[in-house]
């Protein structure tokens, strides 16, 4: 993260230096004046952030005009003939909602010479949770299946562990590095950890991998009215799973609802045919949002549960509903939620196309 925000720091850097070196200014001129301020929109349990900008001529000073006290500058005051970048430290947004400070860059000599600007924080997490989403601690299947998640004070996974019939199937252990942005995550299906970086708002590039296993996540544009994206883990042994979803004139800002017209899994196993379904998706009018997890990850039962898709390692895999119903040729996976008080679900019963329902009971 930390990393991130310094090559962010440079390239503004570059782009201030040149524009106070065409314009000339140096400590003690005559002239005052700031460039833009450069900045970033902060995710809700992003925790350092920046401002960046160039002063010529006489002191500064920075003065907070609105907004509540989420967010604290490193500096509020410099000298002139400077190009700075000042440290953000954001609280997390627990609000659920878009929200902004308000900030004045001015001269300490001439009143009339000052910048305004906003440092703005978005309402969802990196993994597109709301920022008061609640935090799932365990889902509990009448299949005999278990889910045990852990989290880190920035509401990021721990651990996360998958058992049937006290059986261990999955378990990730993640270590973000804030100092160098790389993230860690021990796999008990792969022999060694798998290593990758993470960008601003904790959000991991296109790759995670070991000397043996992949987790990668492929983004296809065609226009701006469609989008595909596909996240597959290929194991040491040859194997692979993959889920990729296409979506028709969707958004993908963080705050902005998406969902997935279809989806498509495969489950490859060396020498035998890959089992493939393919399914039209539709929607209930429940939010995916007011819980760290993604439930829709659990339609195909926690055999088939991705512990990456569950946590949205990748936040565009989580569809921001939850799936009503996922169509097949042969037959239809349906769900039903129950949601608590502050919206999270409460309970998922998911029937597949034999008519045999599992119900799912979170607790927070």
């Amino acid at each position: 993260m930390y990393m991130h925000i310094i090559r962010t720091f440079l390239l503004a850097a570059v782009t201030l230096l040149v524009m106070a070196s065409c314009l000339g200014e140096a400590e003690g001129s005559s002239v005052n004046g700031f460039s833009q301020v450069d900045k970033e929109v902060v995710y809700a349990n992003q925790e350092k952030s920046y401002i960046a900008f160039a002063a010529y001529g006489d002191n500064w000073k920075i003065e907070k005009t609105g907004g509540d006290d989420w967010c604290t500058l490193s500096s509020y005051t410099g000298k002139g003939g400077y190009l700075y970048a000042i440290w953000a430290t954001c609280q997390m947004n627990r609000t659920g909602k878009y929200r902004s400070a308000e900030f004045k860059l001015q001269s300490q000599t001439d009143e009339g010479v000052y910048v305004q600007f906003n440092v703005y924080q978005y309402a969802c997490r990196h993994d597109g949770s709301f920022g008061n989403a609640a935090l799932v601690k365990t889902i509990t299947g009448d299949d005999g299946s278990l889910i045990e998640l852990t989290y880190d004070s920035q509401a990021r996974p721990s651990t996360v562990k998958l058992s049937k019939d006290g059986q261990l199937l999955r378990s990730l252990a993640y270590r973000f590095n804030d100092a160098d942005s790389t993230l860690t995550v021990v796999s008990n299906t792969s022999s060694q950890p798998l290593y990758g970086n993470y960008q601003g708002g904790y959000q991991l590039g296109n790759r995670l991998a070991s000397p043996t296993d992949t987790l990668s996540f492929d983004i296809q544009y065609d226009t701006y009215a469609f989008s595909a994206f596909t996240l597959r883990e290929r194991h040491g042994d040859g194997s692979y799973d993959a889920c990729s979803m296409s979506f028709k004139n969707q958004k993908f800002t963080a705050d902005e609802e998406h969902v997935a017209d279809s989806m498509k899994i495969q489950r490859y196993v060396p020498g035998e045919q890959a089992n493939t379904l393919k399914m039209k998706l539709e929607y209930l009018e429940v939010d995916n949002r007011y819980q760290s997890v993604d439930v829709n990850q659990l339609l195909l039962g926690i055999e088939r549960c991705n512990p990456y898709h569950l946590v949205a390692t990748y936040r565009y895999s989580r569809n921001s509903k939850v799936i009503k119903t996922a169509s097949m040729a042969n037959g239809s996976y349906t769900v039903d939620a129950e949601r608590n008080a502050d919206n999270s679900v409460k309970t998922l019963r998911v029937t597949d196309p034999d008519k045999h329902t599992i119900t799912y009971t979170f607790a927070y």
